[in-house]
Parts: structure tokens; sequence; C-alpha cells
């Protein structure tokens, strides 16, 4: 049998790294925790006085077990012990914790929580264990173990707690979301994306700067509230300000109605550009919507009939004072209506919609304008006429 070589239980690993702590982060209760990944160990959560160190293991093999022989138990003690005979880990005030999802086996019992915790029978078991050197892989593990003192290897092991049945990487995804305080049950889901969006980023940002600044808890608690802003009664979040253009839509875009409505009103170069990012943002923007459940299709219909009603209050009002008799009247008159669309207009699809949300706005009118048989918008006032012309393929 061929070895299996697949990447993807160590990919889940290093997402699960990412997703739970941001979990830990959040359980945590002390108020100025700084959080830092790849630290000390895989995470690690630092307040003034005490600081938490977390090793993650995660298996894709249902119904895992972890013993005293096992190498993720044995690699961790490598860690931590090699930390402690350097000098940079004081027992005293540290939480060591091998969070695991697979279940312990006795003795390992020995070093959970509670009642049935005996961290001197455990120390016996696990010093038996390194004397056996029963795999030669563990050889610095074991070595690391033993030739620490006794008395150290009691003290260490006093900090160190295994955290079996810990939750895997999508578990993981509910109890965050218990955690997300002051957004509505029917938000969660949504808020839980952009939380974890954030998070991803931050964490990024974090590892490519090296810093030896964490990620606070007033930092994450401020993004929360800053989520629940965008989910406040009135408002609907807003994800793509900095929206860039797939290839597919860079190829599409020239042939696309509202795109030739524009140039029938001479509209060229970024400004065109602009208005097609605003056109894809924009529905990019709404189908998310929808996905999520933020808005229904009504909402969308309501809210391009009130875009249609300004457009032709505003064709009401430069009617009455421009003329439209000429070819350059009548672009001169499409352009005024299009500086009105872009510049002037503010027709939010809600009353309390976030900075950077005009955008909406402007696609959408550009959606009422890409009919290719009877656009619900236009610039032109011969745009209609147009049409057959408009759609003919430019040599």
């Amino acid at each position: 049998m061929s070895p299996n070589f697949s990447a993807g239980p160590h990919m889940l690993g290093y997402l699960h790294q990412v997703r739970y702590s941001l979990f830990s982060l959040l359980v945590d209760r002390r108020g100025d925790t700084q959080l830092y990944v790849e630290e000390l160990d895989d995470v690690v959560r630092r307040s003034p006085d005490v600081q938490t160190l977390e090793q993650l293991k995660h298996h894709t093999t249902p119904n895992a077990t972890i013993t005293e022989h096992s190498k993720e138990l044995w690699k961790t003690l490598r860690v931590w012990f090699t930390k402690f005979a350097e000098g940079k880990l004081k027992p005293e005030e540290s939480m060591l914790c091998l969070l695991t999802t697979a279940k312990a086996d006795s003795p390992l019992e020995w070093l959970r929580h509670g009642s049935g915790r005996d961290v001197v029978r455990a120390r016996v078991r696990l010093a038996e264990v390194a004397a056996a050197r029963g795999n030669q892989e563990l050889k610095e593990a074991y070595d690391a173990f033993s030739n620490t003192k006794e008395i150290d290897q009691e003290r260490l092991l006093s900090a160190v707690y295994i955290v079996d049945n810990a939750p895997n990487i999508e578990e993981v995804v509910p109890k965050i979301k218990q955690l997300i305080n002051g957004i509505r049950t029917t938000n969660l889901d949504a808020a839980y994306q952009r939380l974890e969006g954030w998070w991803f980023g931050k964490i990024v940002r974090h590892l490519l700067a090296d810093s030896k600044d964490g990620i606070s808890q007033y930092a994450l608690k401020e993004q929360i509230a800053e989520i629940n802003e965008l989910f406040r009664p009135g408002s609907l979040p807003i994800d793509f300000e900095d929206y860039e253009l797939t290839p597919k839509e860079e190829a599409e875009y020239p042939s696309r109605v509202f795109v030739q409505q524009l140039r029938a009103v001479n509209i060229a170069g970024m400004r065109l550009y602009n208005a097609v990012v605003d056109y894809y943002s924009a529905f990019a923007q709404r189908s998310r919507w929808v996905q999520e459940t933020l808005i229904i299709d009504d909402d969308l219909l309501t809210y391009e009939k009130r875009l249609a009603k300004e457009w032709r209050r505003q064709i009401g009002i430069l009617e009455s004072k421009l003329a439209q008799g000429t070819e350059e009247e009548q672009v001169r008159f499409g352009n005024l209506l299009l500086d009105w669309m872009e510049q002037t207009a503010d027709i939010p699809i809600r009353s309390e919609m976030p900075l950077g949300h005009e955008y909406v706005m402007r696609g959408s009118f550009h959606h009422l304008a890409d009919d290719d048989t009877a656009p619900r918008v236009y610039w032109h006032p011969k745009f209609l006429e147009q049409l057959k012309a408009i759609m003919t393929p430019q040599s």
C-alpha cells in the first residue's frame, strides 16, 4: 500500500488552530488578556498574573484516543519541559493545556480537571514510560522528561491539564456563536461569518508582523460591537466596498447594456470603470444579503421601485430646465442625470446604513439600466429608440 501524503489533516489542523484561538479569547473572562499564536505554544493567552498555553491536537479519525504512550502527548511534554529547562516557563504562573479532540485513557485521566486529578500518580506513570523508551522517535522527549528532577517534574505537571474530547473544527463554531453577544438569532450566522473573516485577517497580520504585541480582548470586543451595529434595525452590513472585478467580469462588462448606456452619453475612462465596479459590487452585496436572508426578493423590488421613482422625478426637474432638441443637448441631459445619481442622490436601501453603502445604490441604478429589452432607467433621452443600434457590436 502506498503511503498517504494527504495534506488535508494538516491543513485542518492549521485552520482549527486559528478558529479555536477565537473561541479561546472569547471564553476568557479575565478582561485584560492578550492572545498570541505560534509563540510559546499553538495558542497563548496572557494576562498580568497568569498565562495559559494551549497545545491543540485535531483528529479526523473517529473514536481516536490518547494514552500515556501517544506521540502527541510526548511531543507536547518535550516542548514544555524544554522551555522549563531554558527558564522560559514558570509552572506557578502558567496553565499548560493539551487540548485534543481524542478521548484520554487512564492514566491521563489523572491530569484532567476535577476530583480524579492525581499529579503524583501521573508523574510516576510517565516516568515509567520515559524509562522504558518504547518509541525511539520520542527519544528526545523522554530525555527532556527524565533529565528533569522529580520535584520539578511534579511542579511542571501540576500546571498541565489534559482537555480531551475537545470540539473539532466544526463543533467549535456553535460554541463561538453562543459567545457573540447582542446579535439577533436570525442574524447570528451572518454575524459569525464576518467575525471569523476579521479574525482570520487579524491572525495573518499578527503572524506576518512577528509582533510581540498580542491580540487584545478589547480589540475583539470592539469588533463584535461594530458587527452588532451592522445588524441593528435600519441597517445592513456592507462587505464589498473594496470590490475588485474578477477576470470573467473584466471580459464581459463591455457588452453589457448598462455600459452601452453610459457610452451613449460619452462616459468613458475611469468614470466608466467606476460604474462597472459599482454594478458588480452591488450585485455581490445584494446576493449575499439574500443568501443570508437579511433581505428578501420583495425588499429588492420595493427598493428598485423607489430608485425608478426618484429617477423619474429628476427627469422631470431636468426637462423643465434643459432643451433636448439636438444630440449634443441630449448627451448633456444624460450627463446631468448621471451626475445627479452619482453625486447627489441619497437613496439607501435601509434608513441607517453604515458608511460606504453608496455603491449599492449606484450599482442598483445600473442594474435597472441593464435590461436589453426595456431598461427601467436610462440616461440618454432617446435611448429606448436607439437600443437596437447600441446593442450592435462596435468595430
